[in-house]
C-alpha cells in the first residue's frame, strides 16, 4: 500500500463511528421522491454536513414541486482546473417510516442506506479525509445532489447536463453491484412506450363475428414485443402493465399497454424504437395508437471512460484493493454525462444489497476501504 494511501485509510478506520453517525443523520432525514417537504429537510442536512465536514459553498436552486437540488463546490490546488463533478441524488424509492433503521453487526438497514445516501456521505468522507491528511484535491470538485433521481431525473436532467459540460470528468457515488462490489462501466439506456388498441364492442355470445377484440390483439402485439428481446446484445422488451374490456360476455372494444425497452447502445435504441413505432394491427379493423420514447441514452464503453476506469484500477491498487467492472440495467444520471462524451465511471458508492427492495443494507465493514478508494481516485482524475 502506498503511503499516501495508507494514511487516508487509517484516518478513516479512525473515524468510523463519526462516518456511520453521519449517515444515519441521512437516513433518518427521510426522503421519497414526491415529497418536497421532506426531501427540503434532507437536503438542508446535506448542506450542513458538508459546510462543517470539509467547508464546502452550497448553492440550492429551489424547486416547486421537487425537492431543491444542491451544489456543493470545494476548491482544489489549481482553481483554473477543469472542476470533477461528482453526481448523487437523495430521494428514495420509499414512503416515510416504510422500512426501520436497524444495525445489525456490520450491516445497516434503512430507507436509502444503499442507493444512496451512503454515496453522499462517502463523497464527504473521502474529501474531508484529503482534507485531513494533507493531500490536497487536484482541482475543484463539484458535489451535485437532485432529488428526482428514482423518477427519472426530468427536472434535474438540465442542470447535470449543464454542470457535466463543464467538467473534466463524472464520478457517479451511485451503489456499487449489490454483493460483488463492482463498479458500474456500462449501464443500458432505457425507452417507454405506450400503446391504445381500438376494436369493436359485440355481444360475445349472440354476435362473436361482429366484434373485433382488443384484448386478442394486444395478444398478439405482446407476442411480436416480446419477440424483439435479443439478449445476445443486451436488449430487452417488457409488456409490463395491461388492461382491456369491460366483461367478460362483451367482446373489448379497448385494451392499452406499457412497454419497458432496454438497450446497451444508441444505436440498438434506434434500432428497437423504429420497429415498435411500425407495428401494424394483426386483426383486420382493429387500430393500433403507439405513443412513448427513449428516457435515458446508455452509459457506452468508451474509450474515454475505460480510461476513467483505469483509473479507478491504479486508485485501487495504491489500497492494495482490485476493482472490477460490470454492467447493469438500471439507469442513472451518468448515462446523460457519459452521452456527451465526458468521461464518466457510475457504482463508485458503498457495498451492500437489497437495491430498492426491504431488506436494503450497506456494509460498514467495507465502507472505509470504499471511501478510500474514492478519495484515491480523486487524486488522479
Amino acid at each position: 500500500m502506498e503511503i499516501r494511501e495508507e494514511k487516508i485509510l487509517r484516518y478513516l478506520e479512525n473515524h468510523k463511528e463519526e462516518i456511520t453517525e453521519d449517515l444515519l443523520c441521512l437516513v433518518r432525514a427521510q426522503s421519497p421522491s414526491h415529497h418536497k417537504p421532506a426531501c427540503d429537510r434532507c437536503a438542508g442536512e446535506i448542506a450542513r454536513l458538508f459546510t462543517e465536514r470539509v467547508g464546502a459553498r452550497v448553492t440550492f436552486f429551489p424547486q416547486k414541486e421537487d425537492g431543491d437540488q444542491i451544489l456543493l463546490t470545494i476548491p482544489g490546488e489549481d482553481p483554473e482546473k477543469k472542476p470533477v463533478l461528482v453526481l448523487c441524488h437523495y430521494d428514495t424509492v420509499w414512503d416515510i417510516d416504510a422500512l426501520p433503521i436497524v444495525r445489525e453487526g456490520d450491516k445497516l438497514y434503512g430507507p436509502g442506506v444503499f442507493d444512496m445516501k451512503g454515496g453522499i456521505v462517502l463523497t464527504l468522507w473521502a474529501i474531508r479525509a484529503l482534507q485531513q491528511t494533507g493531500s490536497p484535491l487536484p482541482g475543484p470538485v463539484w458535489v451535485f445532489c437532485n432529488s428526482d433521481e428514482e423518477i427519472g431525473s426530468h427536472v434535474s436532467k438540465d442542470k447535470i447536463l449543464e454542470l457535466g459540460g463543464k467538467s473534466r470528468a463524472v464520478l457517479v457515488a451511485e451503489p456499487a453491484e449489490a454483493v460483488t462490489g463492482r463498479l458500474k462501466t456500462t449501464r443500458k439506456g432505457g425507452a417507454h412506450y405506450h400503446i391504445h388498441i381500438q376494436g369493436k364492442a359485440a355481444h360475445a355470445g349472440n354476435d362473436p363475428k361482429g366484434g373485433i377484440s382488443a384484448v386478442e390483439e394486444m395478444a398478439r402485439q405482446i407476442l411480436a414485443l416480446h419477440a424483439m428481446t435479443d439478449l445476445s446484445v443486451g436488449t430487452s422488451v417488457n409488456v409490463g402493465v395491461v388492461s382491456g374490456g369491460t366483461r367478460a360476455n362483451i367482446i373489448a372494444d379497448q385494451a392499452e399497454m406499457e412497454i419497458d425497452v432496454r438497450y446497451l447502445t444508441a444505436a440498438e435504441g434506434d434500432r428497437v424504437e423504429e420497429k415498435i413505432l411500425a407495428l401494424q394491427p394483426q386483426l383486420p379493423g382493429a387500430k393500433l395508437a403507439i405513443t412513448g420514447q427513449r428516457g435515458m441514452p446508455p452509459l457506452e464503453d468508451t474509450p474515454e471512460n475505460r480510461a476513467l476506469f483505469e483509473k479507478a484500477r491504479q486508485a485501487a491498487q495504491a489500497l492494495d484493493q482490485q476493482v472490477e467492472g460490470s454492467c447493469v440495467g438500471g439507469c442513472s444520471d451518468g448515462n446523460l454525462t457519459s452521452a456527451l462524451g465526458i468521461p464518466t465511471l457510475d457504482g463508485l458508492g458503498a457495498t451492500g444489497e437489497g437495491l430498492h427492495a426491504r431488506h436494503e443494507h450497506l456494509y460498514l465493514n467495507e465502507y472505509p476501504n470504499r471511501i478510500a478508494l474514492f478519495a484515491s481516485l480523486l487524486l488522479r482524475v
